[in-house]
């Protein structure tokens, strides 16, 4: 079977208003939520994997993210994102032209596994072989 590069972007640039606090940083397990989305992009197979952030985010501190930067990049926008159609599309522009697909997780998502993404990349892969 022909492998193709499939990319991932996280867009978390948002403020959380809702939730009333960072829910990027809430502990999923041994790491944050924010971590645990990223973790299932790359174990599942994406690379590279594009965390979409604003410029002081406290996530950019996070350990997943210093150690990986060759497969974890994160894009740092100016202010907090208006929409995750924003954050996906600044996250866009970082993505090498060589991949041919971009897997989408929003940063709040942590319970979507890597065999989840494993399987929807496997099946991108026959579909377009």
């Amino acid at each position: 079977m022909k492998t193709f590069p499939i990319a991932g972007i996280i867009p978390a640039a948002g403020v959380s208003r809702r939730m009333g606090q960072d829910k990027r940083l809430l502990r999923f397990g041994a790491m944050t939520m924010i971590e645990a989305s990223a973790k299932s992009l790359m174990d599942g197979g994406c690379s590279p994997v594009v965390v979409v952030l604003e410029a002081a985010s406290p996530c950019l501190g996070l350990p997943l993210f210093s150690k990986r930067p060759g497969i974890l990049i994160c894009y740092e926008l100016e202010m907090p994102s208006p929409s995750m159609a924003y954050s996906i599309r600044e996250g866009l522009q970082t993505i090498p032209q060589d991949c041919t697909a971009i897997a989408v997780l929003p940063g709040d998502c942590p319970g979507i596994s890597p065999i989840t993404i494993e399987s929807l990349n496997h099946t991108y892969m026959r579909l377009h072989s």
